[in-house]
């Protein structure tokens, strides 16, 4: 016949093999689960994400050309500036 202290042995055995079993199957189908979750809700934000990293990279090749535009014009206008200066004897 089992005795208190063999019962008790054998419910905290049986409890911690349902824990750990419980626990197995509960994480697998909460990851799996939220997995799906997080990339139906995320999923637009990354397509807007890649726009906007699209959008800003071509922004900033326009931003290079216009300053470099700019900078050569200034560059150009500068000397025109300083040629009429010398002619002119203003030239500081």
């Amino acid at each position: 016949m089992l005795s208190n202290t063999d019962l008790k042995n054998i419910e905290q055995l049986f409890d911690r093999k349902f824990d750990e079993k419980f626990e197995e199957k509960f994480e697998e189908k909460f990851e799996q689960k939220f997995e799906e979750k997080f990339e139906q809700k995320f999923a637009p934000i990354r397509k807007d994400i890649k726009k906007i990293r699209i959008d800003v990279a071509q922004t900033k090749k326009d931003i290079n050309m216009v300053i470099g535009v700019f900078d050569t014009d200034n560059t150009n206008l500068r000397q025109r500036v300083e040629v009429i200066e010398d002619k002119v004897g203003i030239r500081h």
